[in-house]
């Protein structure tokens, strides 16, 4: 876990949690496992109140393997922290961030090399 999800995962449960019967990190007000279509509703509220358009939280895993690819993250790593069960099915669905990041390092390396020529 890297060290500032840490550090905001400590304050989150020093000023939240609430103990319950299932030791869930998050809960409804009750103590019972949160329900995802309200999770999705105060989603969408969230991102309305921000002027950010609508987005499934499934977009926020898409987000996250799209930036570990744009920064240069082996797409076997990928691959295991989306659990994928191939390394062709992540590279099936994220050949398009894979596109724009190859065609960046060749502007890239072409912009050094002329620079190095000049």
């Amino acid at each position: 876990m890297p060290d500032a999800l840490q550090t905001r995962l400590h304050t989150f449960l020093a000023k939240h949690w609430r103990e319950n019967e299932a030791d869930l990190l998050f809960c409804n007000k009750v103590g019972k496992p949160m329900v995802r279509n309200k999770v999705a509703v105060k989603l969408q509220d969230t991102l309305k109140n921000l002027g950010i358009e609508r987005a499934a939280l499934h977009a926020f895993r898409h987000m996250a393997a799209s930036e570990m690819i744009e920064n240069g993250v082996a797409p076997s790593v990928v691959q295991r922290q989306m659990r994928h069960s191939d390394s062709r099915i992540t590279l099936q669905k994220y050949a398009h961030v894979i596109g724009d990041a190859q065609r960046r390092a060749v502007d890239s390396l072409a912009g050094r090399v002329l620079e190095l020529t000049r």
